[in-house]
């Protein structure tokens, strides 16, 4: 993205074990301070013009968090994990796109359910919805979102006026949950907790 730099002011988080190194991202459309704990370590993003000073009791404010979240960081999931944790959140899954096709107009010829690390979801001009597994991770309302976003795409394969207009027909205030998903996404799809927000 362009617009981000990082700090050059070191910050660290003093954890139970040791000191860890914190990434520091700025960007000027950035209006609040978030963590985000995944496969590379601590990462704390800021609006560009808020002092290093800030960014630094931010971390410390959250050590609670990081070491927790730092602890609860997968080593590498095999293959066998991936296919349980798909397994598992499949039936929840295609319940919600079996209740909501219908009320959709649609009829999906497939549904999958993959372990992906960067999508939440697809459908497909043959009528093929893919969902995340980790959808169930998510809060329920943030999941059938998800679902109805997924199956207006097989009426509107764009992301038109016409079809926002589809979703908010069936799913009024749906911008709530995909305001969750901006700030927490990131955070579920690296198999961390959703990290705490503090606005301003």
């Amino acid at each position: 993205m362009r617009g981000r730099r990082r700090d050059p002011a070191p910050v660290m988080h003093r954890g139970r074990d040791g000191d860890v190194p914190v990434r520091v991202l700025r960007h000027p459309r950035w209006r609040a301070l978030r963590l985000r704990v995944d496969e590379r370590g601590v990462t704390v993003t800021m609006p560009a013009r808020t002092p290093a000073m800030q960014a630094r009791a931010f971390v410390a404010s959250h050590r609670a968090w990081i070491d927790d979240a730092l602890a609860a960081r997968p080593v590498a999931p095999g293959p066998g994990d991936e296919r349980r944790a798909r397994a598992a959140a499949r039936p929840a899954l295609v319940a919600l796109v079996d209740a909501w096709a219908p009320r959709v107009g649609v009829a999906p010829t497939r549904v999958v359910v993959r372990s992906q690390r960067s999508r939440w979801g697809s459908a497909s001009r043959r009528g093929t919805i893919s969902l995340n597994h980790r959808l169930a991770l998510a809060p329920a309302p943030v999941a059938e979102y998800v679902v109805v976003h997924e199956l207006c795409h097989l009426v509107h394969m764009d992301h038109s006026p016409a079809f926002w207009a589809l979703v908010r027909k069936h799913l009024p205030g749906f911008e709530g949950h995909r305001e969750w998903l901006r700030r927490h996404g990131a955070a579920i799809l690296a198999d961390t907790p959703p990290p705490p927000d503090a606005e301003g």
